[in-house]
């Protein structure tokens, strides 16, 4: 499965689900597309989201809002890596969200003082292995500061990219912080070994 997320600027949310139905319209005219809300799904009081599913059983699209975060986003689920960016080109036509070479300036030059920049960018991860995030979420789970450490685990749980590992299980067995260590134990549950994109 291929995933892609849009972290999308700041609007009311009633805006962004407006600006989500316009982008799967565009998608419907353009890609074939047949995608119809299904149902809201309330994961916790404070986790949204709306799932639009394609008819024609090839993705499905969630916008979630996160008030633990805080941020929305759009989450793109799909078989084939070329449709789903194909999709969030169409739904970043008509939603307004944040590049991923943006979200990566934003981690690398405030995360000590904004941890949500973390977070932001390890949603937006995807499947693929990427380089820069990478070394900007490795080098915020060694910041002497057990906020950023503990933002950093939950970016690095929010990639499943295995390369976390082995900093993962060493911060859960050495870590200062008790909270830390076991933020770190949590998320290494997250970090399957899974097929990579090529």
């Amino acid at each position: 499965m291929t995933r892609r997320t849009l972290i999308l600027t700041d609007l009311p949310h009633h805006d962004h689900a407006t600006a989500v139905m316009q982008g799967l319209r565009v998608a419907d005219k353009e890609l074939g597309t047949r995608f119809e809300f299904q149902f809201r799904d309330t994961v916790t009081p404070k986790l949204f989201r709306y799932v639009y599913l394609d008819q024609n059983k090839r993705a499905a699209v969630s916008l979630v809002f996160d008030r633990n975060t805080p941020v929305h986003y759009v989450l793109i689920e799909t078989d084939s890596a070329d449709f789903a960016d194909a999709l969030a080109r169409r739904v970043a036509g008509a939603a307004p969200a944040t590049s991923p070479e943006e979200l990566k300036r934003q981690a690398r030059n405030t995360f000590t003082s904004d941890t949500g920049s973390l977070v932001r960018l390890g949603l937006a991860s995807g499947n693929k292995v990427e380089p820069d995030t990478l070394s900007i979420i490795r080098e915020a789970l060694a910041d002497p500061s057990e906020a950023v450490r503990l933002s950093a685990i939950e970016a690095a749980a929010l990639t499943q990219w295995p390369e976390y590992w082995e900093s993962l299980v060493r911060i859960s067995e050495q870590d200062t912080s008790e909270r830390v260590r076991e933020k770190a134990r949590v998320a290494i549950g997250s970090l399957v070994p899974k097929p990579r994109e090529e």
